[in-house]
C-alpha cells in the first residue's frame, strides 16, 4: 500500500485561483460602482436641480435596459458556457455581445422615440442615452463573457479602460462651461463606446449581430425567466421605496437611502461576488458536481462575515465622528437603521450563494420562482414596517422578510439539487477525492507508481462514489423497470473488470455528413425520426468532450432534472442533440479492459462504424470505432 501525501501547493493553488477569480469580481464592481457613483456626484455638483434630475432618469431608463438586457444575453452565456474551451467561448460570445448590441438598439430606438414626448431637460438627456444604449450594453457584455472564461482581470480592464476615457470628457466639459444635460450623458455613454471597442481587441470576438434572433431562441428557456427575475426583483425595491415616501414621507426615503449608502462597501462587494459566483458554481458542477452545495455555503458564508464586519464599524465608528463627516446632521436618524439594515443586508447575503447554485444548475424556473416570493416577502415587509413604525419599521420588516426570503432560495436551491440527482460530498469525501486525483496523477508521472495497486482507478466508479473490489453495481439498476427487465435477460452480474495499463477515452464531436445523411434518409421516407420540425438544425459551434472511461460502465444520455439518473457522459450540451434519448446507451468494461456498447432501448437506436446495433446486444469495441447518436453526435473511442 503506496501511502499519499498531499502536496500542499497543488492544494493551495486551486483555492487560490479561485479566490482570485472572486477578488477580480469584486475589483471589476468595485472600479464600475465607483466610476458610476463619481459621475453622479460630478453631475450633481456641475448642473442645476432639473438637469440632475433628467439624468437621474436617464439613469433609472438605463438600469432598465441593463436588467433586461442581462436576462436575455449575459445570464444565460454564465449558465452555459463558463469554463468551456476557448472556441466554444468565442463562438458562445459572438452570438451573446451581438445579441446585446441588438437589445441596445432596439432600446436605443425606443428611448429616442420617447425623447421628443418628453421635451425639454429630460428630452435631451433621452437623446444622449439613446445615442449611447447600444454600445453601454455591449460594454457590460464583455465583462460577464471574460467572468464566465475565467479572466476577472479582462472585466476589470475594460471598467477601467471607461473610467479613463470618461475622465478626459469630464474635464473637456468643465472647461468648456458645458452646462447642457445632453453632454453629459452621451460623453459617459462615449466612454463606455471606448471599452466596448477595447474588448472587441481583448477577447478577439466580433460580436454577431445576425446571430441575435438565434441566441434568443436556442436559450428562451432561461433568457425570459432571468429577464423576469430581473424585472421583478427591481420592481420590488422600487416599489418599497415610493410606498416608505407615501407612507412615512420623503424624510424617511431620505434616512433609509443615507442608512443604504454608508452600507454600500457591503453591496459592492456583493454585486461583485454574485458576478462571478455564478460563472465559478458553474465550473464545480461541471467538474465535481458533488462539492456544488458546499460552494454555495461558502459563498453566502463569507458574503454574510463581511457584512458582519462592516456593520460592526458602523455601528462603533459613527457615533465618534464618522457619520458627521460622511452625512453631516442627517447621520443622526439614520444610525437606529444600521442594526436592523444590517441584518436585512446579512439575510441578502446568504441569498447569493443559492442564487449562484440556481443559475449554474440552469433551473430557471425555480430561481424565478424564489425570486418571486422573496420580492413580495420583501415588498409586504417593508410596507407594513413603514405602516407600523416609519422608517425604523420598515428596515427591521426588510430585515425579518430578508431571512424569510433566505429560507425560500435554499429550499429551492435544496429541491434542484435533488431533482439533478447530485450527492453533495462531505469534507471528509472532498479530503479524499482530492487524495485520490493527486494519487492518479502520481501514477500517471511516476514510473515507482506504475505498477501499484494502491489507489488504482478501478477503485473509482465514474459517478464519484467509491466502489468495493470485487463487487458490480448493474446498470439496469437506474432504468425504467420495463427497459431494465427486456435487456440481457437472465444474465448473471458481470465482475468488476481488471483495467489494463493503457486508458480508454470517448472524443464527442459532431459529425455534419451523418447529420446530412440522416436529414436525407427522414426527408425521402417521409417519417419524423430524429428531425421532428424544421427547427432542429446542425450547430454552428461546437467544442470537442472528451471522457475517460473509468468504473465498471459509463452511460450515455442527457441529464433529466426529473429523472434520478446520474451520467457518466452527459451529452446535454450546448450544444443540445435532440436525437439523443436520456439514457441512450451504456458502455460496459470486459474483465480484459476492453470495453462494449449496449442500447437499452433508445428512441432513434445506436450506429456503430455506421451499422445500427440491436437493442439489448452487447458489442465489443475498438480502437477508432464511431458510435453515432441522436442528429449529429459521434463518440470515437481511443485506446492509449
Amino acid at each position: 500500500m503506496v501511502a499519499i501525501q498531499r502536496p500542499p501547493l497543488a492544494a493551495w493553488w486551486r483555492q487560490l485561483s479561485r479566490v482570485r477569480r472572486l477578488g477580480w469580481g469584486v475589483a471589476d464592481q468595485a472600479v464600475s460602482s465607483i466610476t458610476n457613483f463619481v459621475m453622479v456626484l460630478y453631475v450633481a455638483h456641475t448642473v442645476g436641480a432639473a438637469q440632475f434630475g433628467a439624468f437621474s432618469l436617464a439613469y433609472v431608463t438605463y438600469s432598465f435596459a441593463l436588467n433586461t438586457s442581462r436576462g436575455l444575453t449575459s445570464d444565460p452565456l454564465i449558465v452555459r458556457f463558463s469554463g468551456v474551451d476557448l472556441r466554444t467561448w468565442r463562438g458562445a460570445v459572438a452570438s451573446c455581445t451581438g445579441t446585446a448590441a441588438v437589445v441596445g438598439l432596439a432600446a436605443g430606438a425606443c428611448v429616442l422615440a420617447v425623447a421628443p414626448l418628453l421635451g425639454g431637460t429630460a428630452g435631451f438627456a433621452f437623446v444622449g442615452l439613446g445615442l449611447t444604449l447600444p454600445v453601454l450594453l455591449l460594454q457590460d457584455s464583455w465583462r460577464f463573457a471574460f467572468f464566465a472564461i475565467g479572466r476577472g482581470s479582462q472585466a476589470f480592464l475594460n471598467d477601467l479602460i471607461w473610467a479613463v476615457a470618461l475622465l478626459p470628457a469630464l474635464i473637456s466639459l468643465r472647461a468648456a462651461d458645458v452646462k447642457n444635460i445632453f453632454w453629459f450623458v452621451f460623453a459617459w455613454g462615449a466612454a463606455a463606446g471606448v471599452a466596448a471597442a477595447a474588448g472587441l481587441l481583448q477577447a478577439r470576438v466580433v460580436p454577431r449581430l445576425s446571430g441575435a434572433w438565434g441566441w434568443l431562441t436556442r436559450h428562451r428557456d432561461l433568457g425570459f425567466r432571468y429577464l423576469a427575475e430581473n424585472m421583478t426583483n427591481s420592481l420590488s425595491s422600487q416599489l418599497r421605496t415610493y410606498g416608505l415616501g407615501f407612507i412615512a414621507g420623503l424624510a424617511a426615503v431620505g434616512y433609509v437611502q443615507a442608512a443604504s449608502t454608508l452600507l454600500g462597501p457591503i453591496m459592492v462587494v456583493f454585486m461583485g461576488m454574485g458576478m462571478v459566483g455564478i460563472p465559478e458554481a458553474a465550473r464545480i458542477l461541471r467538474r465535481s458536481p458533488g462539492h456544488l452545495w458546499r460552494f454555495c455555503l461558502l459563498l453566502s458564508g463569507g458574503l454574510a462575515c463581511v457584512a458582519v464586519a462592516w456593520g460592526s464599524v458602523l455601528l462603533v465608528a459613527l457615533p465618534r465622528g464618522l457619520g458627521s463627516a460622511l452625512l453631516g446632521p442627517i447621520w443622526l436618524p439614520a444610525y437606529p437603521l444600521i442594526l436592523p439594515y444590517t441584518i436585512s443586508i446579512i439575510g441578502v447575503c446568504t441569498w447569493c450563494g443559492a442564487t449562484a447554485g440556481l443559475h449554474a444548475l440552469a433551473a430557471a424556473p425555480r430561481s424565478l420562482r424564489a425570486m418571486v416570493l422573496a420580492s413580495v416577502a420583501t415588498l409586504v415587509g417593508g410596507l407594513l414596517g413603514a405602516v407600523q413604525g416609519g422608517a425604523l419599521g420598515s428596515v427591521r420588516g426588510l430585515a425579518v422578510a430578508s431571512w424569510i426570503g433566505a429560507v425560500i432560495w435554499w429550499w429551492q436551491l435544496r429541491a434542484a439539487i435533488r431533482e439533478a440527482g447530485i450527492v453533495p460530498v462531505s469534507d471528509q469525501q472532498a479530503g479524499q477525492e482530492e487524495e485520490l486525483e493527486i494519487a492518479l496523477s502520481r501514477r500517471a508521472t511516476s514510473p515507482g507508481l506504475a505498477g501499484s495497486t494502491a489507489m488504482s482507478p478501478a477503485a473509482y466508479s465514474g459517478t464519484g462514489q467509491r466502489e468495493h473490489a470485487g463487487t458490480y453495481v448493474p446498470w439496469r439498476e437506474n432504468l425504467p423497470a420495463e427497459q431494465g427487465q427486456s435487456a440481457w435477460p437472465g444474465r448473471p452480474a458481470i465482475p468488476a473488470p481488471a483495467f489494463s495499463s493503457a486508458p480508454w477515452t470517448a472524443v464527442v464531436t459532431s459529425d455534419r455528413t451523418y447529420y446530412d445523411r440522416m436529414r436525407m434518409a427522414v426527408a425521402m421516407s417521409g417519417a419524423s425520426g430524429v428531425f421532428p420540425g424544421p427547427f432542429i438544425a446542425f450547430p454552428v459551434y461546437s467544442n470537442e468532450r472528451r471522457f475517460r472511461l473509468t468504473g465498471s460502465q459509463m452511460r450515455i444520455g442527457r441529464r433529466s432534472a426529473t429523472r434520478d439518473l446520474e451520467l457518466e457522459i452527459d451529452l446535454a450540451g450546448p450544444p443540445t442533440d435532440p436525437g439523443i434519448s436520456r439514457l441512450h446507451a451504456v458502455l460496459i468494461a470486459a474483465p480484459d479492459g476492453t470495453w462494449a456498447v449496449l442500447d437499452p432501448g433508445s428512441a432513434n437506436g445506436t450506429l456503430v462504424n455506421g451499422r445500427k446495433i440491436p437493442i439489448g446486444d452487447l458489442v465489443p469495441l475498438h480502437d477508432g470505432d464511431r458510435l453515432h447518436l441522436g442528429a449529429w453526435t459521434v463518440l470515437t473511442m481511443y485506446h492509449g
